[in-house]
């Protein structure tokens, strides 16, 4: 966007109004400062406002965002906020003369030109806008409908481990990696979610029909070492779920952790009131079978080096395209 014209050229149709939203570093409306001030332009002859989309462009477009002026007058509407960034006048005058400030004040932009390190705005107005606009970039991130990318996955596919990740080229002469977790961990830890979501129900049910089995203990471990994991499971899992920027499988692994705490819970929910050499027999399976299978494919996450076709052995389901068989 763009204003034609100066002070002697030009016409009605290069003036455009400010109007001041916020400024989060002062309660001074009348001037505009750098970084803090949030402020809106309304063209003074057509009465709309300039707007950025939250949508990039497709490739034909750069990927650039849209700018259009829109006539609904919404202050609330951030796409409709604009900030100066950073200038360099040295007499601090306005930048644009075209440009009409509601209550202007002589100096027009106030110093200093854009140092972030020289304001000292609320905790809480960062902590917001940073989460905001972490939310807003990543759910720009779309897939490309003109490009097809082989490495990409959908969020129901990550707790099944229905696919890997290839992290580079599969030529013979290259040290070649996969992206795979261990089968183990991720099938019995995504088990492990819906088993607990039974526990849960069922202690309820019985406590509804007026059993009392469980101590306060108990109540607190369900509460403290299984309800916190999945809950920590599912804020961060769901946002992948429910965003539409392009996800791959390594977007799981913060809800994974979480999902292996609810599993061990579950291991001695179910174990602590056995014969102590029961217990040790089924960790102690547990704890081979987890070792086995991170042996059986260490080649993955150590490199496999000459032809990818010797490795077909780990090739368990044709979306674990580890090899090009």
């Amino acid at each position: 966007m763009s204003s034609y014209g100066n002070l002697t050229v030009g016409d009605d149709k290069d003036h455009w109004k400010i109007e001041v939203v916020r400024d989060v570093a002062s309660r001074d409306r009348t001037r505009i400062r750098t970084l803090t001030t949030a402020f809106r332009l309304k063209h003074t002859a057509l009465g709309c406002y300039l707007r950025a989309g939250n949508v990039n462009l497709p490739q034909w477009g750069f990927k650039q965002i849209e700018v259009t002026c829109v006539k609904e007058n919404h202050p609330r509407d951030t796409y409709t906020h604009w900030n100066v960034e950073a200038h360099w006048n040295e007499k601090r005058e306005f930048l644009a003369p075209t440009v009409v400030v509601a209550n202007p004040s002589p100096n027009g932009l106030a110093v200093p030109k854009g140092d972030p390190g020289d304001y000292k705005s609320p905790f809480i107005h960062d902590f917001i806008h940073l989460n905001v606009a972490m939310m807003t970039s990543n759910n720009a991130l779309v897939p490309d409908p003109d490009k097809q990318d082989d490495l990409a996955s959908h969020w129901w596919q990550w707790p099944i481990l229905h696919v890997g990740l290839r992290m580079c080229s599969w030529d013979d002469n290259i040290v070649k990696y996969f992206l795979l977790g261990n089968p183990l961990v991720y099938w019995g830890s995504t088990a492990g979610l819906g088993v607990f979501a039974a526990l849960v129900v069922w202690h309820v049910l019985r406590w509804q029909r007026g059993y009392r089995e469980l101590s306060q203990y108990d109540i607190d471990q369900i509460h403290y070492a299984g309800i916190y994991p999945i809950l920590g499971w599912f804020l961060h899992y769901f946002p992948f779920a429910a965003m539409a920027r392009v996800t791959y499988v390594h977007h799981y692994y913060p809800a994974l952790y979480f999902a292996i705490l609810a599993f061990g819970f579950l291991a001695d929910w179910f174990l602590r009131k056995r014969q102590q050499a029961l217990q040790y027999g089924i960790y102690g399976v547990l704890y081979t079978a987890v070792i086995g299978l991170y042996i059986l494919f260490i080649p993955i996450c150590w490199g496999m080096t000459g032809p990818n076709k010797q490795y077909s052995y780990m090739k368990w389901f044709d979306t674990w395209r580890m090899t090009d068989e």
